[in-house]
């Protein structure tokens, strides 16, 4: 049984050099001729959106997206190596691989076709505040906090203006208001 391992980790090591560093469709060909050679191996596999952590499915709407953990599809690999996604994030694009699975008694030879480039700091903050504005429960904090400071800004600048009643507006000194027609201070003289 050890021999056996030895022997498909050879052949694994033989595709991948003969793979590696072709372009997606000569590399695609070359594995499909090989499925086809030996059936027994099994078929290709094509993983997608692989990442070290990615959105949790949910049946349910939150208010923030929770993550967990890639996970192969256990069709595809029934026992994938703990590190199976930071192995495979290890490789660039139209580089190949080569992967045991737990029990070590299956050889995986991986290849990446497409490898998109991480965003940058600014596209996740902005994506981020846009998601954060679709939330309602963020959008209705953020109004009651804009309204509460704004309130607040309006009392301090009423409370250094001058005296203020109970409901926080303005005192008028008696007179300041003069009929139509005439000023509003007193002394005062349109030129």
């Amino acid at each position: 049984m050890i021999e056996a391992g030895k022997v498909a980790q050879q052949e694994a090591r033989r595709i991948r050099d003969r793979i590696d560093g072709k372009n997606a469709d000569e590399a695609l060909k070359d594995l499909r001729k090989i499925a086809k050679e030996h059936p027994s191996w099994g078929n290709l596999i094509r993983l997608e959106d692989v990442a070290r952590q990615v959105p949790k499915p949910d049946t349910q709407q939150r208010p923030e997206q929770t993550y967990e953990p890639y996970k192969v599809p256990h069709d595809e690999m029934p026992y994938p190596p703990e590190n199976f996604a930071d192995r495979l994030l290890e490789l660039n694009e139209h580089q190949a691989g080569f992967l045991l699975d737990r029990p070590e008694k299956h050889v995986y030879v991986v290849y990446v076709e497409k490898r998109s480039p991480p965003p940058s700091v600014e596209q996740v903050v902005e994506a981020r505040r846009r998601e954060l504005e679709n939330e309602k429960l963020w959008k209705d904090t953020k109004t009651k906090r804009q309204k509460e400071y704004q309130e607040l800004v309006l009392r301090e600048l009423r409370r250094e203006a001058g005296k203020l009643n109970a409901e926080g507006r303005f005192e008028l000194r008696p007179g300041i208001r003069a009929e139509e027609g005439g000023s509003d201070r007193e002394g005062y003289t349109p030129d």
